[in-house]
């Protein structure tokens, strides 16, 4: 496959899909929605480049030869709980064990265990791992480490990306590599946040995150760079949330930068290949284009989440944000935003409480709210605005 498709990625879930895959010949194709039902399944959110290279490093694959049977304790099929493994630290430069404790997610391409806590790993706080123990192309695999570059660097300069504390290569079969990298334990996805519906003392927390939002935006952009899959899975809680109180703060980092891009300026260009989550994407992910003005759609879609205090599926957002004709698109999205108040008021609140609801917002100027989200809406990307244009919103300047 050498140009973007979005893809039913339910079927490359299990390791034993992925591998019947790498035995089938894969159609080229041009960007296509392949079935229109693949934005009302929770599975069919993704758009992937599926093909059956297996990424190699000399340097570390040589590393490993030297400890002699390295495979024997790494291997793919044996990977699991209590499984202490031998990796490759592309910071330290050398063989380090790590020993797996306790399974607690499974993606596409990879599997996140807890960490037994080690003194090479540094300070006693838990940390987790998450390996690529599922077969991949050479192209993800190296898109993969590339973001981990980044996001190690970036997170040294925001407190809003993700740490990483190690990350490199794992011997998981003979004479091929997969990346890991090791990162301390957050809290829930916000994804896992907005299904279980929270609530809040006021607007002031949906607000206040938006900003803090933005403004991890703006600095990734600021640096070159464009996410390209933001979304509220790749969004973790830093603080504990207790369901049965009101919510006053949402801490967070934003991880996963597999799919980052070097951008030069604002203007969206022209990639053949490209991970991105159909869900959380603009229009015109259609025809291939990608740039800093996509993660202000994804931010856009975010925010109204985080507003409505619900999941994707859950706020109708598949109603609202897709569609593959632009002017019906631009009318959907008008007239749901038009009708916010309906949606932000919460369930079984009554007129009085509704309006201390909205603070720092008021019933007189619940437009400001309205009118931004407009703005972020735009499905024409050129006219869309940046992050730093946003940020002086006057939605920004209430107390």
């Amino acid at each position: 496959m050498t140009k973007t498709e979005i893809v039913n990625t339910s079927t490359f879930t299990k390791s034993s899909s992925l591998r019947n895959k790498s035995k089938k010949k894969i159609k080229k194709t041009n960007t296509q929605i392949i079935n229109t039902d693949f934005f009302i399944s929770k599975n069919r959110n993704k758009t992937e480049l599926i093909t059956t290279k297996t990424f190699t490093n000399t340097v570390a694959i040589t590393s490993f030869n030297k400890l002699g049977n390295s495979s024997k304790i790494n291997n793919i099929s044996s990977l699991s709980e209590k499984t202490e493994l031998k990796v490759y630290s592309e910071l330290k430069k050398k063989i380090i064990k790590v020993k797996l404790l306790q399974n607690i997610d499974e993606g596409s391409y990879n599997t996140i265990y807890l960490l037994k806590k080690s003194h090479i790993l540094g300070d006693n706080t838990q940390k987790i791992i998450r390996v690529s123990d599922k077969i991949s192309d050479q192209d993800n695999m190296v898109r993969e480490k590339k973001g981990l570059e980044k996001q190690y660097k970036f997170s040294k300069k925001c407190k809003y990306i993700a740490s990483i504390i190690d990350y490199g290569t794992v011997n998981l079969l003979p004479n091929k590599l997969f990346d890991y990298s090791i990162m301390p334990k957050y809290n829930i996805s916000l994804k896992t946040f907005l299904d279980n519906k929270p609530s809040y003392p006021n607007l002031k927390t949906a607000l206040t995150f938006m900003k803090r939002l933005l403004k991890t935006i703006q600095f990734i952009h600021n640096e070159g760079y464009a996410h390209l899959d933001l979304k509220p899975s790749n969004i973790l809680l830093k603080n504990d949330v207790n369901f049965k109180k009101p919510i006053k703060n949402i801490d967070f980092v934003i991880i996963d930068f597999g799919a980052i891009k070097k951008f030069k300026n604002d203007k969206s260009k022209l990639i053949k290949k490209q991970m991105a989550s159909a869900a959380f994407s603009p229009p015109e992910l259609l025809k291939r284009y990608f740039g800093k003005k996509s993660d202000i759609w994804s931010f856009g879609i975010i925010s109204y989440l985080i507003t409505v205090r619900m999941f994707f599926f859950e706020a109708n957002a598949n109603k609202i944000f897709l569609d593959t004709d632009k002017h019906r698109l631009q009318n959907k999205i008008y007239f749901h935003i038009n009708n916010l108040k309906q949606v932000i008021k919460p369930y079984h609140m009554n007129k009085t409480h509704f309006y201390k609801y909205l603070y720092p917002l008021n019933i007189n100027n619940l437009d400001l709210l309205i009118n931004f989200f407009h703005r972020v809406f735009n499905v024409f990307h050129k006219e869309r605005p940046t992050a730093t244009e946003l940020l002086s919103d006057p939605i920004f300047s209430l107390n």
